[in-house]
């Protein structure tokens, strides 16, 4: 790595999602060649640590869904080449989903609230990487407009809205009633695999 120049670690490097022995971190800082600043998602924690590549997992991670202020967040991966390691925000697009009921001027303003996974607290991130979601029937109880938790995933793939949509990778393709049990749209039963695997 010394042949790189401090400039040239912090573009490939800096504000990288990647797992540091296992563990999703963020690094946010480059000391110096060797010694990376990396903070964990998991509580926020900071730590300064020498680079060992066996220690880092630049694979990119995928997140899905990622539960945040009243709101199911769905990032995708973009398909691109670049230069980057690893899953930071300028390689994951946020795909935003319409409320029908909400009107014009809330789904406006919903949009315009949407955080960039940069913006994200590390810990509703972490939640998501680690497959930490609620269960439908503490969804159903917690959808509410007025309180403006407009919807929330329960999986990866699949969230449902506060107008009893199910999403799945924020496409509506059925939906959920009061007590939990699920209706696909017959164009989408072949998600009942995808949703018996989620329970």
């Amino acid at each position: 790595m010394n042949e790189l120049s401090i400039e040239d670690l912090k573009q490939l490097y800096e504000d990288c999602l990647c797992r540091y022995k296992e563990k999703p971190v963020i690094i946010s800082g480059i000391v110096k060649h060797n010694l990376f600043e990396i903070q964990y998602l998991k509580d926020g924690e900071y730590d300064t640590v020498e680079y060992i590549p066996d220690l880092f997992d630049f694979t990119p991670i995928r997140i899905g869904y990622v539960n945040y202020r009243g709101y199911a967040y769905y990032f995708v991966r973009n398909p691109i080449r670049q230069w980057k390691q690893g899953t930071c925000a300028t390689n994951t697009t946020q795909i935003f989903t319409e409320f029908k009921k909400c009107g014009a001027d809330m789904s406006k303003r919903i949009q315009e609230n949407s955080g960039k996974l940069s913006e994200l607290t590390r810990k509703e991130v972490f939640k998501a990487i680690m497959r930490q979601y609620p269960t439908i029937p503490e969804i159903m109880i917690s959808l509410d407009k007025e309180k403006q938790v407009y919807s929330i995933a329960f999986d990866p793939q699949f969230a449902i809205t506060f107008e009893n949509n199910l999403l799945y990778r924020n496409t509506i393709v059925g939906t959920v009633s009061k007590d939990g049990s699920i209706a696909l749209k017959p164009k989408y039963e072949y998600l009942t695999r995808a949703l018996y695997v989620t329970f």
